[in-house]
């Protein structure tokens, strides 16, 4: 092996060890589970129809989006990151551009998605409204287990 070309592969390898890309993916993946399933739970005890802007409510879920945009910005980057390091130089621009189409397409169809699952959850019981952040922290909880199987 050339110089040069070992010198572009050791551009290409994202860090290993404790903060690997790996690992922020799955402490992203990790910290949307809370803020999803703690945004159920600031109902009942915070919200009152009574009080038009309670401060621990606004306080709990200006923290939980907190928490949900730092899980965002850690599992978006280093798929990103993982997708260019995992793919052949030659393929790098096709891989790039099916994954954009594929979110692109997840972001046309999961509002509508999740808009059906909200409206079955809560057809005969209001009660019912929890599914979907259930559903979506499950998702994140899938996510973390399959990122062990990525070498």
């Amino acid at each position: 092996m050339s110089p040069s070309s070992h010198r572009h592969l050791l551009h290409r390898r994202p860090p290993r060890g404790r903060f690997s890309h790996l690992t922020m993916f799955r402490l992203g993946s990790l910290l949307f589970i809370p803020s999803y399933l703690t945004v159920i739970l600031y109902r009942v005890p915070f919200a009152s129809e009574e009080e038009d802007g309670n401060v621990l409510l606004m306080t709990a879920l200006a923290v939980s989006t907190a928490v949900r945009y730092c899980a965002s910005t850690f599992g978006y980057t280093s798929i990103s990151i993982l997708l260019n390091y995992m793919t052949p130089p030659h393929a790098i621009g096709f891989a790039n551009g099916i994954a954009q189409s594929i979110v692109s397409l997840a972001r046309c169809f999961g509002p509508v998605l999740g808009g059906w699952i909200w409206s079955v959850s809560i057809e005969s019981n209001p009660n019912g409204y929890p599914v979907g952040f259930i559903i979506c922290a499950g998702f994140c909880a899938l996510c973390v287990l399959h990122s062990f199987t990525i070498r």
